[in-house]
């Protein structure tokens, strides 16, 4: 397998895929809403979208197993597995319901449990947030051009802390207190995709996660300039075995602010 940017069009055409088949259900007025065994919210959109990626990852790259958060390959010894495919087809549910247009279609490519490719595609604007290991971080517009992003661009007198539409913790109420911070509210990956264009300086996240949410926000932002990790200051390991994220922050990388002890 060769990560090129023949390799990554071929991810982003797959995220796009998936991204139109959601907004053909998105313009619908039932949504055929269901619900987990976790009481998380379903529709036949998250169900769509997962079958199309699903499809063509294996067409693209039989031998990758994936993990999706509607799906898993099995995995008979997972320690062993380099890569695996991580995918959340509707990242942002909620807003898919409410339809405020905050959802996004997340693909990413882990080696080693860490990504090496990441494709966050936004269908309702056709506009995808890339990444590759060895070739940098990208805006692709609508119609297929790249330009290049920067965590570190953007200027302002304030720290941007950029917080979900729907899990304000109290740990991140009070992180926004001390670092008397603007506030910004995104839905989804889309705080990853403010985070790695410089429209945004911090994001820090006490409430759960799974590994299907972040990986390819992660490779994103890192690849535009900036950084994902622990509360120790570690980098978040992409285990198969462990799906549950630790509680992180994500920056540009050269930011000071003041942590949560």
């Amino acid at each position: 397998m060769i990560l090129n940017k023949n390799f990554l069009n071929d991810v982003i055409n797959i995220g796009k895929f998936a991204g139109n088949e959601i907004l053909k259900i998105y313009t619908k007025k039932n949504l055929n809403i269901s619900y987990k065994n976790d009481s998380s919210t379903l529709t036949s959109a998250d169900l769509i979208s997962n079958r199309v990626i699903h499809l063509n990852l294996k067409k693209l790259t039989p031998k990758i197993r994936i993990i999706s958060e509607e799906s898993m390959d099995s995995f008979i010894s997972r320690k062993h597995e380099d890569f695996y495919w991580c995918i959340d087809p509707l990242d942002g549910t909620k807003k898919f319901i409410n339809k405020n247009g905050e959802f996004t279609v997340n693909i990413a490519l882990i080696h080693k449990k860490r990504p090496v490719l990441g494709v966050i595609h936004i269908p309702t604007k056709n506009i995808s947030y890339v990444a590759l290991k060895s070739f940098g971080a990208f805006r692709v517009d609508d119609k297929g051009s790249f330009t290049k992003i920067s965590s570190c661009s953007g200027h302002s007198k304030k720290i941007r802390i950029v917080t979900s539409r729907s899990h304000l913790h109290s740990e991140t109420m009070h992180f926004i207190s001390i670092n008397d911070g603007n506030t910004l509210k995104a839905g989804s990956s889309l705080k990853f995709t403010l985070l790695a264009e410089g429209l945004a300086d911090l994001y820090p996240r006490f409430s759960p996660t799974m590994i299907w949410d972040t990986a390819a926000g992660d490779i994103i932002l890192e690849k535009a300039g900036g950084i994902v990790y622990d509360l120790n200051k570690k980098k978040i390991k992409y285990d198969p075995e462990h799906l549950k994220n630790p509680k992180f922050i994500a920056r540009c990388k050269y930011l000071r602010f003041k942590n949560i002890k």
